[in-house]
């Protein structure tokens, strides 16, 4: 009698199997409906402290496709791939940003070396005096994420070196969205203040799950397969 009822469980939890199998195939269709949702998700943009640093975090929810597909959306260009000399690729991620600073006052000091030349600039209205500019002059700014240097050379002839350290990383996950929910995710963060990030594209080339893939599949096979070995040395 046990022995059925042994039978009768394993059967169960088969059945059960093949039941999440046709669940994860309908949650495939779903994906490729997320798919779509994914193209109009809005960038999320907040403020978080990683490792003491502040920093700016924008992420955004992942496109599940194959590659042809995305090529097909117009996610993904034809010759990526072998112009990056790459057979396979499992995600793509494309990063809009662009830098923005603005001052309203910048310190000034004589480039070394400089012998100071005047020049008048005209005042508005008669018999006012004139203003003078020093030449050659510089303007600067020193910080960590930006190190600008302008100004005017000896010749009259404006000039500018600007150059701004941009740390970026690049995290590709799954997003907690609930008790069991998890939403695939890729997240970009910067220290820098002057990094602004408009959007982000973010393709996984590998698709949705196979149904034997699932964990709720994994799951219940796991399960069958220990029921079936405690039923043989439970019977002997």
């Amino acid at each position: 009698m046990k022995t059925k009822h042994i039978l009768i469980l394993i059967v169960a939890i088969i059945g059960l199997s093949f039941l999440s199998g046709m669940l994860s195939q309908r949650g495939t269709i779903k994906s490729q409906d997320r798919t779509i949702l994914a193209l109009t998700d809005t960038l999320a943009t907040t403020r978080v402290i990683i490792g003491g640093v502040s920093q700016m975090l924008s992420d955004k929810s992942t496109i599940l496709s194959s590659k042809n597909k995305a090529i097909e959306a117009g996610l993904l260009e034809q010759n990526r791939l072998k112009v990056l000399n790459m057979q396979k690729a499992s995600h793509i991620v494309r990063v809009e940003a662009h830098l923005a600073a603005a001052r309203d006052s910048i310190p000034m000091r004589p480039p070394p070396g400089a012998v100071d030349t005047l020049i008048p600039v005209e005042n508005v209205g008669a018999g006012e005096a004139k203003n003078y500019i020093s030449v050659p002059t510089e303007f600067y700014v020193e910080e960590d994420f930006v190190n600008l240097t302008c100004g005017i050379d000896e010749n009259r002839l404006g000039y500018y070196d600007v150059n701004f350290p941009t740390p970026l990383v690049v995290t590709i996950g799954d997003k907690k969205t609930g008790l069991w929910k998890t939403v695939p995710t890729v997240a970009v963060t910067t220290p820098s203040p002057y990094l602004i990030v408009t959007d982000i594209t973010p393709i996984d080339l590998r698709g949705a799950k196979k149904w034997y893939q699932k964990p709720l599949t994994v799951g219940f096979v796991g399960i069958g397969a220990g029921v079936i070995i405690g039923a043989v040395f439970w019977t002997r």
